[in-house]
């Protein structure tokens, strides 16, 4: 399989079910429609909460799939394998932010004023959609150092067998 659709097929899958994870774990109080704007009835932890989840989902699905391609598809040139991991993390992220607020209705028509609803899922701090890119840009190197540190602890390790016995050292 071509390293292109690996590193999109992959993050993108993964970005399908980060989103309904999301969805499924973030917070939703209740809140009401104005006419202008949503009037929530919560204080600004649970819209907080939301985006460090979404941070922390992100952080771990891009080292998960950041070390998964590198385990993989590691002959492929450095630049452009890294190229398309951070295309790829870019869409899972935008795939994991849509399909969150698909799954939790906040696409949908807007209520009448006054009707006590959910509240939308979405994100306050966008940039936290950059963690999952950064993570998958960080995973290759630890990868990469992990590899270096067991090579250097194994060959520490090894023993040169026993060469043949040295001579008596002559007294006086």
């Amino acid at each position: 399989m071509k390293p292109a659709w690996l590193a999109l097929g992959s993050q993108g899958l993964a970005g399908l079910v980060l989103g309904q994870v999301w969805a499924y774990l973030a917070p939703q109080p209740q809140a009401f429609w104005t006419g202008t704007t949503w009037a929530a009835m919560y204080d600004v932890g649970f819209r907080a909460a939301a985006d460090s989840l979404f941070a922390v989902l992100g952080l771990a699905a891009g080292l998960v799939v950041g070390f998964y391609l590198a385990a993989v598809a590691n002959r492929v040139q450095p630049v452009r394998r890294l190229a398309w991991w951070l295309l790829g993390a870019l869409v899972g992220s935008g795939l994991a932010y849509v399909t969150g607020m698909l799954v939790t209705g906040s696409f949908g028509p807007v209520p009448t004023t006054r009707d006590l609803v959910r509240a939308p899922l979405g994100l306050d701090a966008y940039g936290v959609m950059l963690v999952w890119p950064v993570a998958a840009m960080l995973a290759p190197a630890l990868a990469t150092a992990l590899r270096w540190l067991f090579s250097r602890s194994t060959a520490a390790t090894e023993v040169d067998p026993p060469g043949p016995p040295s001579p008596p050292i002559p007294p006086g």
